[in-house]
């Protein structure tokens, strides 16, 4: 009897112990279960109403450190120069306007297709701003950023992306020039510059024997230039529109002056920007503490009144004799070039 007594209780004391293992266990999981709610709930209810101080909780969640936000590979296009309008950051936390417009030309001059960063969370207007700097909401950037870097690093089409809740932008590119293009146009450059350049020769004159080449060689593409101002679809079967449309194909649009020019003036070492005025391109040149206008294709007498001669009234000018030749097609942003104010 008492045996049997023994084997009960002993029976009780295990069924006691089962049921707190299970009661542990089950407190267990909803303490884990509580804990992923408040995460869970710190990613999903706090962004609706605090959405910039979400940043900090998504960044920690997911291990950015502010060191790990950088451009990781600058190609060898990159343009060490910096502007007046704009200059190269390693600073990718923006917390103003002009904060953003350096990080969005620091990435265009990089060359890199994709880069994603973060706004601060006292810049309010960050994603705001970031869609302003796309052209009319297109897959365009405005002139204001556009003309700065070099031309093998520009874009048919730029895309934005925002995710409000993070403050986190994405910039995402597709390249204009393929790499064909760029070989093919390096590798005639490099040729034609150890003919048109002479070292013991001063800077206008390796500057006028470029400028007289290529306006000689190059044909301009009406087709192309009918597409650009949309008055018709593009027929151009050239890349007329590319520094390799200019050096290998002989025809062009102003971009294509502008962008062959860009090389020449590059392997000279000189500072250099591209300038846009009305549905137009030019270049820019600085020389000896001075900055010039270079204007090929308004120089190509055959684009300007279809006679053969090559003008020079747009060949290093200053801005006042820019704008008297021509005040509608050059008239350009004031407050972006700005190089030129001080002349």
């Amino acid at each position: 009897m008492e045996e049997n007594n023994q084997i009960e209780t002993n029976n009780q004391v295990e069924e006691i112990k089962q049921t707190k293992k299970k009661r542990d266990f089950v407190d267990t999981f909803l303490n884990i279960t509580l804990i992923l709610c408040f995460f869970i709930g710190l990613l999903v209810i706090v962004p609706s109403f605090f959405p910039y101080e979400s940043e900090y909780i998504y960044n920690y969640l997911k291990g950015i450190k502010e060191e790990e936000i950088k451009i990781k590979n600058k190609n060898e296009y990159y343009l060490e120069d910096d502007f007046n309008f704009v200059q190269n950051t390693n600073n990718f936390y923006p917390k103003n306007y002009e904060e953003l417009l350096n990080i969005l030309h620091t990435f265009i001059n990089s060359g890199e297709k994709e880069f994603s960063f973060y706004c601060q969370k006292d810049y309010k207007d960050c994603t705001k701003d970031a869609k302003k700097l796309i052209k009319n909401e297109k897959t365009k950037v405005t002139d204001e950023i556009y003309q700065f870097n070099h031309p093998y690093n520009d874009f048919d089409k730029i895309y934005l992306s925002t995710v409000e809740s993070t403050g986190k932008i994405t910039f995402r590119v597709d390249k204009k020039y393929t790499e064909e293009q760029i070989k093919a146009a390096n590798r005639k450059a490099d040729e034609l510059f150890k003919i048109l350049y002479k070292e013991n020769d001063t800077i206008e004159n390796n500057i006028k024997r470029i400028h007289d080449y290529l306006i000689e060689n190059t044909e301009y593409d009406k087709d192309k230039r009918a597409f650009i101002k949309e008055e018709s679809k593009d027929d151009s079967i050239y890349a007329s529109d590319t520094a390799y449309g200019t050096l290998l194909e002989g025809k062009a649009i102003c971009s294509g002056y502008t962008d062959a020019m860009f090389l020449f003036l590059e392997r000279m070492n000189l500072k250099q920007y591209r300038v846009s005025g009305v549905r137009h391109i030019w270049n820019a040149v600085e020389i000896d503490g001075v900055w010039y206008h270079l204007d090929l294709t308004w120089d190509d007498a055959r684009y300007t009144n279809g006679k053969t001669f090559t003008s020079y009234k747009y060949f290093l000018v200053d801005s006042e004799t820019l704008l008297k030749n021509d005040s509608k097609t050059h008239t350009f942003k004031p407050g972006i070039w700005t190089e030129f104010d001080a002349q």
